[in-house]
């Protein structure tokens, strides 16, 4: 089972007047168990959230500098840079932050994946319609599947990470998957996330439906994807899949955990990285 280790969490606030109190959530950093800075996510300048936010175009300038002075601190502590930060039970100070800033009280967790907390918080308090059509949001299920992997020792010993084949002589194109693997039946077999992004999701679908109509002389094909963006749309797409061939198998990274641990355990366990790698060298 993967790891579990504990983090804090505080709700970034933007506070362009202290006498109105208003404030607007603007990331959301994360610290590890050791109290070290882990990750931060933080709004673009340009985000559509920026009318709620300002008035005039002094106010718009001051947003602007105040994110840039507050990416360039939390980058420098990220790094491990000098900054004086305390955590006092629930509090946290970071000397340096603008006085339109303010931090909440710290959340604290366990978690196996803490990129995974750290999207679903950002999504809880800030929303990530904010962050713009050009942001790339993470996929979720990609974030999970590194971390449990890795940590599990997988891409160690079994698996065989972005794993890049010609699924058929026919075909002009070759397929990247995000791990490859021996099934069972020592067939050679892959793993693909599903993205979080919808222009994303159609790229997917398309390479994905032609790939299953050409994987008739290997094994399985793994889909893990996570339901909180998109849902119906990743369901319709797996589902359509999933009529083209009995080899697919389907796990929600999140409802599903246990019956992926077991698939893992049992199968993923008994393959060779080495073999798959020797495997993708003649397909070359």
């Amino acid at each position: 089972m993967a790891k579990r280790t504990k983090y804090a969490c505080s709700v970034i606030s933007y506070v362009p007047d202290y006498i109105r109190g208003e404030q607007f959530n603007i990331g959301v950093l994360m610290l590890d168990e050791h109290g070290e800075l882990f990750d931060y996510t933080l709004l673009p300048q340009n985000t559509p959230k920026l009318n709620s936010i300002t008035v005039s175009s002094d106010d718009k300038n001051l947003f602007k500098e105040t994110l840039t002075l507050l990416d360039f601190l939390l980058k420098k502590l990220k790094s491990e840079l000098p900054i004086d930060i305390k955590v006092n039970m629930n509090r946290l100070e970071i000397k340096g932050l603008p006085d339109t800033i303010r931090l909440s009280n710290l959340i604290y967790g366990i978690s196996s994946n803490l990129p995974l907390v750290l999207d679903h918080l950002t999504e809880t308090y800030v929303g990530s319609v904010f962050f713009g059509k050009n942001h790339k949001a993470k996929s979720l299920a990609k974030e999970f599947a590194q971390t449990y992997f890795e940590e599990n020792k997988f891409t160690e010993n079994n698996l065989v990470p972005r794993a890049t084949f010609k699924p058929s002589s026919s075909i002009p194109f070759k397929y990247t998957a995000d791990y490859a693997y021996f099934n069972a039946d020592s067939t050679f077999s892959i793993i693909s996330t599903l993205p979080s992004t919808e222009e994303s999701l159609e790229n997917w679908y398309q390479k994905n439906n032609l790939l299953t109509r050409q994987f008739e002389k290997y094994g399985d094909i793994v889909y893990l994807y996570d339901n909180l963006k998109f849902t119906t749309e990743k369901h319709q797409i797996l589902d359509d899949l999933n009529n083209q061939t009995e080899k697919i198998k389907i796990f929600d990274v999140k409802k599903d955990f246990e019956k992926l641990e077991s698939f893992s355990t049992l199968t993923l366990a008994n393959s060779s990285k080495k073999s798959v790698q020797e495997f993708l060298e003649k397909l070359a």
